[in-house]
């Protein structure tokens, strides 16, 4: 029994085309949980604080006193608010960071023969850029994190 090295290839260009799109579903379905861990950290933190400060303005003290008392929790407020909008911004990097990656495999040269699949200058263009923007992305993600820590620092340093 012979193999037809045409047939040969086809199989390594399937397998090729399967690892760019499990790697680009794991890549998203990790991306997209950490992002929205993010937002929901800094999202609750937010909705927390906003009920806190309702209830606060709403008993009987005087404005005046309230507002000096509470800046650290208003502080806190604009640190979770910009952490969940860097988490917002992380997850539309992240997007664009997926699909360079999987264009830069399917930007891949094919051929009937050894190596059935080899880079080329555009996927390697792509990968680049897909790599600068994860770099992007995870630099925005830490960014967010750093807000949420940042509020809750604030808000315990307060009393």
């Amino acid at each position: 029994m012979t193999i037809d090295l045409h047939d040969w290839a086809r199989e390594v260009f399937g397998k090729h085309e399967r690892r760019a799109e499990s790697m680009e579903k794991a890549s998203i379905e990790s991306a997209n949980l950490a992002l929205k861990s993010l937002l929901l950290l800094n999202g609750g933190a937010c909705i927390a604080l906003l009920g806190f400060l309702a209830s606060v303005f709403s008993s009987d003290a005087q404005y005046a006193d309230k507002v000096s008392a509470l800046q650290p929790f208003i502080s806190a407020l604009i640190k979770f608010t910009w952490g969940a909008a860097f988490a917002v911004l992380a997850t539309a990097v992240a997007y664009f960071v997926n699909s360079y990656y999987a264009r830069g495999l399917m930007a891949y040269d094919k051929s009937f023969e050894w190596p059935y699949v080899k880079s080329n200058d555009q996927a390697d263009r792509e990968w680049r850029i897909g790599s600068r923007l994860n770099l992007a992305a995870v630099l925005v993600a830490a960014v967010s994190m750093g807000m949420f820590v940042w509020g809750i620092i604030s808000v315990s340093l307060a009393y």
